[in-house]
């Protein structure tokens, strides 16, 4: 996440000529770029762990460690059996499919047989589908809510220590406020974006 950018598409009505004025363009800010690396998981209508980090990109370990700090704790709870019931359905090779894309750390083999070790399939991801995975929107909408309460803040992005884990646990604050509905909504969409997916054959399509 880049602090200090509103990931929401902006609109401008202007004069012809126009174009270059200052208050027809999105403010810059010379302190340099700041960002924070985040990974987040949701299942059904449940929020999952929100993992923050340090910038830099991540290897195959890291991952592995981001795995077993958001992933597994969130399955662990997912197949917990509730407390005073009569029956419990039995999870099976069904009950679970992680989405994640084909970034090189998600494909390596120890990852691979770390999914496989706590039976947790991995769905058939295309080439060219970076929008496929519901969670860029549910990203889309995190974004632009912190973003409004950032800018709340009235300075300009800062990278001081402070600075960050004040940004962090505002992006944590964010998403586990997040509106259910939204969740709802994409998910229910799915079937019909895996089936546009197809059609195009894995190229691009609205979504």
């Amino acid at each position: 996440m880049r602090i200090g950018v509103d990931s929401a598409h902006r609109h401008v009505l202007r004069e012809n000529g126009k174009a270059l004025e200052d208050k027809y363009l999105a403010p810059s800010f010379k302190s340099g770029r700041v960002t924070i690396m985040v990974w987040r998981c949701f299942s059904g209508n449940r929020i999952g762990p929100l993992l923050t980090f340090e910038q830099g990109g991540i290897g195959s370990e890291e991952y592995m460690d981001i795995l077993y700090d958001g992933l597994l704790s969130i399955v662990d709870d997912l197949l917990q059996l509730p407390e005073e019931v009569d029956t419990a359905e039995v999870a099976d090779q069904n009950t679970l499919l992680f989405m994640h894309d084909n970034a090189p750390c998600h494909k390596t083999d120890e990852v691979r047989d770390l999914l496989q070790e706590h039976n947790i399939p991995i769905m058939t991801w295309p080439a060219n589908s970076p929008d496929l995975n519901p969670i860029e929107n549910l990203w889309r909408d995190l974004k632009h809510r912190f973003y409004l309460i950032w800018k709340d803040l009235h300075s300009s992005p800062s990278a001081s220590q402070s600075s960050v884990e004040q940004y962090k646990a505002m992006i944590e604050k964010c998403w586990y406020e997040q509106d259910g509905s939204l969740i709802r909504s994409l998910l229910e969409s799915m079937p019909q974006h895996c089936a546009d997916v197809i059609a195009a054959k894995g190229g691009h399509t609205k979504y």
